[in-house]
Formats: C-alpha cells, sequence, structure tokens
C-alpha cells in the first residue's frame, strides 16, 4: 500500500489552534490546522482532498511503499549545538566611545567578535584585524521587523535553529553606548554593566543567562504559537510598552489562541 508522507526537508511545529508546516529546501511556510495534520497523519485522505492537492502542487510530499523509511533533517535543540556552530559573540560600539579602551577589555577585540559600529561617520582608529560592519541608527527596522504580518521571508533553517535557543535579537549580542553602559542591544534602555567597573567574563554569563535565553518559548503568547521560531522578536519593544521582558509583541498581528490573522 502506497501512503503519502512529507519529504525529509519539511518540518513541522505544532501550535494551539493551527500547524506550521515548514519547508526548508524552499523557504516556503504554510499553516494547516492541526486537525488537517492529524487526519493526514492518520491517513484520511478522503476527508482532506484539498489539502492534499495543495500539498502535492508545493512539493511537500511524496507517494511511498507503507514500509520505505524516509530520513528527516534533524534540528539541533541543544545550547550546545548552538554555541559549537555559533559561538562568535556581537558587539555593537556607539559612536563615542574610547576604542582604545575597548581594544584593552576585550582582549584586542580578536575574531570572537562581529563588530558593529553605530556612527554618523566610521571610526577614524582602526578597531581590530577584521571587518567591522559601519550602521547608522534606524530603531524603526526593528519595529519594522518585529510587525509580523501573515506574510514571511523564506525560512532558513541556520536561524531557525538559532531561535530556538537564543532570542532571535538580543542572542550572541553585547552593546556598548557611548556613555560606557553595557546593553543587550544599542537600542535598549536596560543597563546591564558598565565597562569600568565590570569585566567583560562576566556580563557575558549574566548575558547568557538572563538576556539571551529569552527564547520565544519564555514570551506569553508566543509560546504557544506555531510560528515562534520564524519570525523575529525584539523584547527591547515588549519592554517599553510593557515593562515585562516575557510579555507579548504587542506588534504581532496573529492570535494563537484562535488562530486568526488581523492585517488589517
Amino acid at each position: 500500500m502506497n501512503i503519502f508522507k512529507f519529504h525529509q526537508f519539511v518540518h513541522i511545529e505544532h501550535g494551539q489552534i493551527n500547524s506550521a508546516i515548514i519547508n526548508f529546501l524552499s523557504g516556503d511556510i504554510f499553516q494547516i490546522s492541526n486537525e488537517i495534520i492529524e487526519k493526514f497523519s492518520d491517513r484520511k485522505y478522503s476527508d482532506i482532498l484539498p489539502f492534499l492537492n495543495l500539498a502535492k502542487k508545493e512539493k511537500l510530499i511524496i507517494e511511498i511503499d507503507d514500509k520505505k523509511w524516509i530520513p528527516s533533517i534533524p534540528l539541533k535543540y541543544s545550547d550546545k549545538c548552538i554555541e559549537e556552530k555559533n559561538n562568535k559573540i556581537e558587539l555593537e560600539i556607539e559612536e563615542g566611545i574610547n576604542l582604545k579602551c575597548l581594544k584593552t577589555l576585550f582582549d584586542c577585540l580578536n575574531d570572537n567578535y562581529l563588530i558593529t559600529y553605530y556612527g554618523n561617520r566610521p571610526p577614524q582608529k582602526n578597531i581590530s584585524t577584521h571587518k567591522i560592519i559601519i550602521k547608522q541608527y534606524d530603531y524603526y527596522e526593528c519595529i519594522n521587523k518585529t510587525t509580523i504580518i501573515s506574510s514571511f521571508k523564506p525560512a532558513n533553517k541556520d536561524i531557525y535553529e538559532f531561535n530556538m535557543n537564543r532570542n532571535s535579537c538580543w542572542g550572541n549580542k553585547i552593546a556598548i553606548t557611548n556613555d560606557y553602559k553595557i546593553r543587550p542591544c544599542i537600542y535598549s534602555n536596560i543597563v546591564i554593566g558598565e565597562i569600568k567597573k565590570d569585566s567583560i567574563d562576566s556580563i557575558i554569563r549574566l548575558c547568557k543567562q538572563r538576556y539571551w535565553s529569552i527564547t520565544k518559548d519564555k514570551v506569553k503568547d508566543c509560546n504557544i504559537c506555531e510560528l515562534r521560531y520564524v519570525c523575529f522578536d525584539c523584547r527591547e519593544i515588549a519592554w517599553r510598552t510593557k515593562k515585562d521582558l516575557f510579555d507579548k509583541n504587542p506588534l504581532c498581528k496573529y492570535n494563537p489562541h484562535i488562530g486568526k490573522w488581523n492585517d488589517s
């Protein structure tokens, strides 16, 4: 007997009402009710013909012999895997800081750091021996990325895995503003420490425990959403709105409790 199965590049994430079908081969993301996914698993194909036709059209499923095994791409849930795969720290630096002081504190800013320099002009002195990204301030970029509507960018497996273990914005990030305060990101009002008083090792430990680890699994409403690992999460926006680091994203248009979008 032949049956249908999702091919090995498809991942299913279940929510409270709907499930997300994520095709890492093409980057496509589909939302289907949990009931349809259950009927598909139970091989009640006659009850879900529209879905079956869509899945065939989008090349999400394959028809195989009942006893044939289909390999799958494992997603690395463990924190250790994320550390091994992406152990670099993104260091955001604000214009106006004494760069010589930074070099001393950060071990000459070696290759463990990805450096983003925020300012209207590039630094006059070299911060490190490797490439520096120069950016101008644009908090609206964060707002735009955090405004979640029903259209998504293509899913990326590496980003998906990262978001399982890290906050999609603050994860592996440290920012130093020109008042020498250390913050979760360059736009944050939260002060973690001060580079003239705190060791960088203690700051990294604190960030890992308190800020980098705020995944969507810990955020109100997001923790029951099937799309929680494919969207951007700015905790600073939630903090400014509710003064709660674990409050739901105020700019998300999806209600996972009823499985409905409100894009209007």
